[in-house]
């Protein structure tokens, strides 16, 4: 089973204490990318950025590291299906993140056939904190998980007071579980 921890985004005045103050907000993606092994990339954040500069975080990222991709709407799952079919599935890309309705027509079906998701297939299985985390009931829930066959799973620390402590004890967790 593949399982991942990962921040929501990395620019919160949460995620702050974890970088250097005098580092270019540009340079903290990578600098999160050495310690940590995933993100989601919040639907806000990518509406605000090209493709271009998308493209550039993939290729920039350690081999190991994985992000996903969140959508809220019906545009930014075109959006993702148009970048995938235009520059190809990036290594590190993941997998997506549905927030809202389903949208008509058959853009999910479409990307669901290129990417894990976490919307009809349940490919993704996708558990959300937003606060201090009850670590035995955690390692339970990806127990059951292991003990269900699920090959991709993904805890996400929301931004809250005591979020990257929260990202290093499930960080650990995950490794004490992974081996």
């Amino acid at each position: 089973m593949q399982l991942d921890i990962a921040a929501y985004g990395w620019q919160d005045a949460h995620w702050a204490s974890l970088y250097p103050e005098d580092m270019p907000t540009e340079w903290r993606l990578d600098f999160y990318s050495n310690e940590f092994m995933a993100i989601v990339l919040p639907a806000a954040l990518l509406d605000q950025h090209d493709d271009t500069t998308l493209t550039a975080w993939f290729a920039d990222a350690p081999e190991r590291f994985h992000f996903y991709w969140e959508l809220s709407d019906n545009i930014q799952a075109q959006r993702l299906l148009h970048f995938v079919q235009q520059q190809g599935r990036p290594a590190g890309l993941a997998g997506y993140l549905w927030r809202g309705d389903r949208p008509a027509g058959d853009v999910l079906s479409a990307l669901d056939s290129i990417l894990p998701g976490d919307s009809s297939t349940q490919a993704v299985t996708v558990l959300e904190l937003d606060g201090p985390p009850d670590l035995k009931a955690i390692r339970q829930h990806i127990l059951r998980w292991q003990q269900e066959g699920r090959e991709q799973c993904l805890l996400v620390i929301h931004p809250h007071a005591g979020a990257l402590q929260t990202l290093r004890q499930l960080q650990t967790l995950g490794i004490l579980l992974n081996g």
